[in-house]
């Protein structure tokens, strides 16, 4: 049922709204690892499960179980969820025992979709939990999806272009949870620059054709963008 139903959620991706991602190579093929992306949609967990060969699990609310859209959209993928009234420090070590037995973690640290589609401030759970466990976080960038799925519509645009861009690995082994935050942060505002200044590579050929810019903190700007656009294959 889960194979079948992530690809049946990428068919819907790919062709409605041509999905591909741009340095899936930044995301470790194997063991632990957190993926922190921005989060404007209910399409963005969909993006991100589908743009990866590895499989996926999601943190969410535990409370968010209780909605049926909620249910179907996620039908296809694995979930952990979190207990509100468990402590900060229980949910911790459970994200962290999650990405130590080697799980790729996504989660969405602005906590809940922006209304604008602009990164809003980022909670520090998910770096403590990935220091915990000694994994690195991956940036992802989802562009597109606030325009075909914003939080005000009831049901998505039929067509539209949905990109996923994921920037290299951030170790958080050393630093403070606000130095952490701050260099997460900067990595998925360049992201996001670099996805909404970017030409249409899919007609320009290669990565090669985006501006190169020199000295990204972190190594998650265009210049660290080793890889072209890419079809998302699809899953078997």
């Amino acid at each position: 049922m889960y194979r079948l139903g992530r690809f049946l959620a990428f068919l819907w991706l790919r062709c409605c709204y041509r999905l591909a991602a741009i340095g899936a190579e930044n995301v470790p093929p194997a063991g632990g690892a957190l993926i922190a992306s921005n989060h404007v949609s209910f399409l963005d967990p969909m993006a991100i499960g589908c743009s990866l060969r590895r499989t996926v699990t999601f943190l969410a609310r535990g409370t968010l179980s209780r909605s049926r859209l909620f249910r179907v959209l996620t039908l296809p993928f694995h979930l952990l969820l979190i207990d509100r009234e468990r402590s900060d420090v229980g949910a911790l070590r459970f994200m962290a025992e999650a990405l130590r037995a080697g799980t790729l973690l996504v989660a969405f640290p602005e906590g809940t979709r922006s209304a604008d589609g602009r990164i809003a401030s980022l909670k520090g759970g998910i770096v403590l939990a990935a220091r915990q466990a000694g994994v690195p976080v991956v940036p992802a960038f989802v562009e597109g999806s606030f325009h075909i799925w914003p939080r005000q519509r009831r049901l998505p645009r039929p067509f539209g272009r949905l990109r996923v861009w994921y920037g290299k690995p951030i170790s958080v082994e050393n630093g403070s949870r606000a130095d952490q935050l701050d260099r997460l942060r900067q990595a998925l505002e360049q992201l996001q620059a670099a996805a909404r200044g970017a030409p249409d590579l899919r007609s320009a050929g290669s990565a090669e054709a985006m501006k190169q810019e020199p000295g990204a903190a972190q190594g998650c700007g265009p210049a660290a963008l080793e890889a072209s656009v890419v079809d998302v294959p699809a899953h078997r």
